[in-house]
């Protein structure tokens, strides 16, 4: 299968700077804002001075820079799709006496590949598609939480949940799904299923006029005005992504 090669260039690579073999995830650990890492295939070329002997087959990238939080995201993505990398060597030890730092990246991905074909790493963005938050580095499988790195420097990476968001049916003012928006239940997070933004209800029920309904995927006009005990909705804040839910998309190198 032909190869693309996705890189993460931390400075401008020397022409004395050669990738080291290609390989896969040996190992893989976070200490403070250091990340220690280590490939399936052996180094192919000299260490520098500074590297001790135990650690001659090591890596680091430090999580205080833009480009050290960049290249552990591709390490967690080597690791989680079982994906082939090498590593250019900065030919220092800048991150931690000892061990030799990586100055950058490359991933090898199939055609196949999202990352391959459309970009580099995965932005999380607001739901104004714009406004970026961070870099996702993987998905909780537990938990469905994204795990994510910004440009803040932090011991320990991000999360952004969904749990306590209710995606619902919404009820409105006028017709053709526009004006006052309102639900059937009190609730401090709502989702509109047509769009992205985020809403709270008011504390007291009221007793509400409403001339159409969004449900399933569709705006229906109620053909004579329909009345009920509903909440008013009000936009909410969503944390990190601000007034709706964010969302996730490709970043091109």
């Amino acid at each position: 299968m032909k190869q693309y090669i996705l890189s993460f260039t931390a400075a401008l690579l020397m022409a004395t700077h050669i990738p080291a073999i290609a390989g896969g995830i040996d190992y893989l650990k976070v200490d403070g804002s250091t990340v220690y890492f280590s490939s399936t295939s052996p180094k192919n070329t000299p260490s520098p001075s500074c590297v001790r002997a135990e650690n001659n087959d090591m890596w680091t990238v430090s999580l205080s820079s833009e480009s050290g939080r960049a290249m552990y995201s591709l390490l967690v993505t080597a690791l989680a799709k079982e994906t082939q990398f090498d590593v250019v060597s900065a030919n220092d030890c800048a991150d931690k006496e000892g061990f030799e730092r990586a100055q950058s990246i490359n991933l090898l991905l199939g055609a196949d590949s999202v990352y391959a074909t459309k970009g580099s790493l995965v932005g999380i963005y607001q739901a104004d598609g714009t406004t970026r938050v961070g870099t996702l580095i993987e998905i909780d499988d537990a938990t469905g939480d994204w795990i994510y790195a910004d440009g803040q420097p932090s011991f320990t990476p991000k999360r952004i949940s969904h749990n306590d968001i209710k995606v619902s049916s919404i009820h409105y003012s006028d017709i053709d799904c526009t004006g006052t928006k309102y639900v059937g239940y009190p609730h401090d997070k709502v989702k509109p299923s047509n769009e992205p933004w985020l809403y709270k209800t008011e504390e007291t029920v009221g007793y509400y006029v409403f001339k159409s309904i969004f449900h399933n995927n569709r705006c229906v006009n109620v053909s004579s005005s329909g009345k009920g005990n509903l909440y008013k909705l009000s936009l909410t804040n969503n944390g990190a992504c601000g007034n709706g839910v964010c969302q996730l998309k490709i970043d091109s190198l």
